[in-house]
């Protein structure tokens, strides 16, 4: 299964409106990116497998 979360990048007026601090500010988003880079995939689909779960109760 090949990798969405490259397709789902912010565009430049979507990152705009981050705060450069905080904590889901610009600086620890990138600091969190960084850290979990090796994990991404493995992220990705615990989400898929958390979102088809969502999916099968909201239909059933």
């Amino acid at each position: 299964m090949p990798l969405r979360s490259h397709d789902m990048d912010f565009h430049g007026s979507e990152r705009r409106w981050l705060p450069w601090l905080g904590k889901t500010g610009k600086l620890a988003m990138r600091w969190s990116c960084l850290l979990n880079a090796g994990q991404t995939a493995q992220v990705e689909k615990t989400f898929n497998g958390l979102a088809r779960s969502r999916v099968e109760l909201l239909e059933n």
